[in-house]
């Protein structure tokens, strides 16, 4: 009886293993994936953050800048000094939000219609901000997550919060904003404070 047990269980493995391999040479209900060498886009092997944005363009946040991929050519935007962007977000209006070390922007048509980085630092009036990991779009307000610091711009401008210790994680939820503060735990963003 053991012996047609374990009989039955080597022609199960062997008939699951050999029907799988006839039915990868088949393309029906299997996803089309493309692989593009480092070579293929001339940027940084190493990406943080990819999106979309309305005209099906790719963004690739990674260690030279924004590569963005229109279907069949790559460009590279650079920020500031070089640095690597880490994180991208598009607002409700289609604009494309990048940051990265001490750094925060968006991507705009120059006058030849060309994109091109514009950083919004400045207007924030200190640069110390660190490494921005995240961005969130919540209705008209866009917020910038680093270790350190909370950043909210809308229509009324820069709204900043500071941690106590370090921001670990921030997300939306139901479109609320919630960060979790490692000595404070996790917070939610209402009526301009962290409660």
């Amino acid at each position: 009886m053991r012996k047609k047990i374990l009989l039955f269980s080597w022609i199960f493995i062997l008939s699951t293993n050999l029907s799988f391999l006839f039915a990868s040479q088949n393309e029906t209900g299997n996803p089309f994936i493309t692989n593009f060498s480092v070579k293929e886009y001339k940027g940084h092997p190493q990406v943080w953050d990819i999106i979309q944005d309305d005209r099906e363009f790719l963004y690739f946040a990674n260690g030279d800048g924004i590569t963005i991929f229109d279907g069949n050519d790559w460009e590279l935007i650079r920020l500031p000094n070089k640095i690597s962007s880490r994180a991208l977000a598009k607002d409700q209006n289609g604009i494309i939000y990048a940051a990265g070390t001490n750094e925060i922007g968006y991507l705009q048509p120059n006058k030849y219609g060309k994109l091109e980085y514009f950083s919004l630092i400045d207007s924030l009036g200190f640069s110390d901000i660190g490494i921005v990991m995240d961005i969130i779009t919540i209705k008209n307000n866009i917020y910038f997550r680093s270790s350190d610091y909370l950043i909210r711009l809308n229509e009324n401008g820069f709204t900043y919060w500071k941690s106590e210790s370090t921001y670990n994680i921030a997300f939306s939820f139901n479109e609320e904003l919630f960060i979790l503060d490692t000595k404070n735990g996790l917070f939610k963003l209402e009526n301009e404070s962290l409660i």
